[in-house]
């Protein structure tokens, strides 16, 4: 009987041993920390626990923490509190905050649980890493440990009924041989130890089935860890399949935002459209006055003019220089109605240029302004007029198209050397704008500039113009310039002083 208690000592020991270094083993350290929460006792009820894993109660049961804060020295000013957070298996939590040192819950639903207790000061100076203690809401399970609880505490109370009875025995012996005790005490000792015998069976078969119902329980927790593992697995499995559909609505959520932009831009271009569509119809009613007005105003006078040259070659017997200066003046007289022709010709077809598509390409800039100079080169020598142009670096190519551009160059570096004085100056200037994304180009005159009412004329819808609108071939031509800039969603402005000189500018988007 003495062998075996010893060796139940010694098991037990050992156990205690085992988790003390298991315990020393999964501490997690926080040096790092200014202060550390440590966990002082945790009651079940009114029953104190000696471990503090593998704690398992009913939810009948309640059980209280006692923590204090380590380090933290009494006399400070700094005020503190504890946050306590208990969490269950689904992930649902609840939070205390309070100044006291012990947190007490009871009647909590069957789970598995963990609690997270820290300290942090009120004015956010610091905070401790949080202590857990984890713990099991399970009725059977705290049912069979309170059994084996209760015949682990009848054992140790009979091993103890036992070594005292032993000890009086040999006292009893040694005094009878001392003082000559009756045997009839040596009876009732033995009818001591025949009921102690009898309590030892029956605390050995409460034992047998206490083992039993442990086996039973190991079983049980074995199958629960099972479980529990197939269930990490599943919520590994969702946890994937969330992050794919939070991906996937991602992109759908890009990718409807990119359609919406795309509808904007779409619909600010039907309202585009039919504003500009708006201003051809207003333009095409009043096409067929401004034509009558141009070519009363502008074909009248030089038509005049080779009529009167043409009496008088008739009328007098001139010189031949006389005849080659009235011949000259007809030629001249002759080119002007031309041109106006032509501009009529291009600008007959104003009405169309928001109705059709532009026929855009890349096109070289420096080939541009060369031929757009090239085409007015002989006007400029006869008037010994000096042109330069400038290209800022890195400009090269523009997606435009070239007819039409070309077009506009010509008028408005035709209409510079025209109304800029004999050996004047004229520079074109060719550079890029940041601010509004495009390629400005500028021709810029030294010549005799633009009174207000000349000025003011630019700054007008032409799409209004009344029979009081002093037109000209000029006018219908700048009126054909910008509508093909504006074609090209271009900006068109013109800047003159009287008698200093021009400067004509439109800007064409890279885009």
């Amino acid at each position: 009987m003495l062998f075996k208690l010893k060796k139940i000592i010694f098991n037990i020991v050992y156990i205690l041993l085992f988790s003390f270094l298991w315990v020393s083993s999964h501490s997690v350290s926080y040096s790092e920390y200014l202060y550390n929460v440590s966990i002082d006792s945790i009651h079940i009820n009114s029953l104190k626990l000696d471990e503090y894993y593998d704690i398992v109660l009913s939810n009948k049961d309640s059980i209280r923490f006692n923590f204090t804060l380590e380090g933290f020295a009494q006399n400070s000013s700094s005020t503190y509190m504890y946050k306590i957070v208990l969490k269950n298996s689904q992930g649902d939590s609840a939070i205390k905050t309070m100044g006291l040192s012990n947190c007490l819950y009871a009647n909590l639903n069957e789970d598995k649980y963990e609690i997270l207790i820290s300290a942090f000061d009120v004015k956010g100076k610091w905070v401790t890493a949080p202590e857990i203690i984890k713990f099991e809401v399970d009725n059977k399970t705290a049912n069979l440990i309170a059994e084996n609880r209760q015949l682990t505490e009848e054992k140790r109370t009979s091993d103890s009924l036992i070594a005292l009875f032993k000890n009086k025995d040999l006292s009893s012996s040694h005094n009878s041989n001392l003082f000559g005790i009756p045997f009839l005490l040596e009876g009732i000792a033995a009818i001591i130890i025949i009921v102690l015998i009898i309590i030892l069976i029956k605390s050995y078969r409460r034992n047998k089935t206490s083992s039993k119902k442990i086996s039973e329980f190991q079983t049980q927790m074995a199958i629960k860890d099972q479980i529990l593992d197939s269930q990490n697995v599943r919520t590994d499995d969702l946890m994937h399949l969330k992050q794919t559909l939070e991906g996937t609505m991602t992109e759908i959520n890009s990718k409807v935002d990119e359609i919406m932009y795309v509808n904007e831009a779409i619909l600010y271009q039907v309202d585009l459209m039919r504003h500009k569509d708006f201003e051809m119809q207003q333009l095409q009613e009043n096409k067929n006055v401004v034509f009558s007005d141009i070519l009363a105003r502008g074909i009248k006078e030089p038509a005049a003019s080779i009529k009167s040259l043409v009496e008088l070659l008739r009328s007098y017997d001139l010189n031949v220089n006389d005849t080659k200066d009235i011949v000259k003046y007809i030629i001249e007289a002759t080119q002007k109605i031309i041109a106006i022709s032509e501009d009529i010709q291009r600008t007959s077809d104003v009405n169309m240029i928001e109705r059709v598509n532009l026929n855009c390409e890349n096109v070289k800039v420096q080939h541009l302004l060369e031929e757009a100079l090239a085409s007015s080169q002989e006007e400029a020598l006869e008037k010994r007029i000096n042109i330069r142009h400038n290209i800022e670096a890195g400009i090269d190519v523009i997606y435009i198209d070239y007819d039409k551009i070309f077009f506009v160059l010509h008028s408005l570096v035709a209409n510079a050397i025209r109304n800029t004085y004999n050996t004047g100056n004229i520079v074109v200037s060719c550079y890029y704008n940041e601010t509004k994304n495009g390629i400005i180009f500028e021709i810029k005159d030294d010549g005799i500039g633009l009174n207000e009412e000349e000025l003011q004329y630019f700054s007008v819808d032409k799409s209004q113009n009344t029979a009081d609108t002093p037109l000209s071939v000029e006018h219908l031509a700048f009126t054909t310039i910008k509508h093909y800039i504006e074609a090209h969603n271009g900006l068109f402005q013109v800047a003159s002083t009287l008698g200093k000189g021009t400067t004509f500018t439109f800007l064409l988007p890279i885009n």
